[in-house]
């Protein structure tokens, strides 16, 4: 079996890596053997926790100093929703036997096939969105709804995500 980096390449370049999230990530990258560059505001930060990942888990690191906002840089959360690609054919259920993931399998791709929301759909919408650089771009309308339930009634849509819709 081949490992994280063999499969996924040997570096990782994290935006935002001097706190929380971004270090996290950065942490997690090097423990599954990846080097890492470390981008991030505030340099120094950066730099004092690139050599702290690379004095622990014995990974190459680099740290640079960037506001990406001052080049007129932005990230999006893209929501897509549903989109008919081949993720469905490929998931791996847990907790299933190898006959059970198969039909969860063929029912989801199904379900994809019959909602038919194209990848093209998809980019067109996200190209359309680097102008205005949304700091969320829920695409579909599932993925819009959820975002309105997300703000108006965090709770509910908890309670929704936590239904298993296959039917056993």
């Amino acid at each position: 079996m081949a490992t994280f980096a063999e499969r996924y390449g040997s570096w990782a370049v994290v935006a935002g890596a001097s706190e929380g999230l971004g270090e996290a990530l950065a942490r997690g990258c090097a423990d599954r053997g990846l080097n890492v560059v470390l981008i991030a505001r505030r340099g120094e930060l950066a730099q004092q926790l690139a050599e702290n990942i690379a004095a622990t888990t014995g990974v190459q690191t680099r740290a640079l100093r960037a506001d990406l906002a001052d080049e007129g840089i932005t990230v999006t959360a893209v929501c897509p929703g549903f989109v008919n690609t081949n993720i469905a054919r490929n998931t791996v259920y847990a907790g299933m036997t190898a006959e059970q993931q198969e039909r969860a399998r063929e029912k989801a791709d199904a379900a994809y096939r019959r909602r038919n929301f194209t990848p093209e759909a998809t980019a067109k919408a996200i190209v359309k969105a680097v102008r205005t650089g949304p700091a969320v771009l829920p695409i579909a309308a599932e993925a819009r709804a959820g975002y309105v339930l997300r703000r108006v009634s965090p709770s509910v849509l908890r309670l929704i995500a936590r239904f298993d819709l296959r039917q056993k």
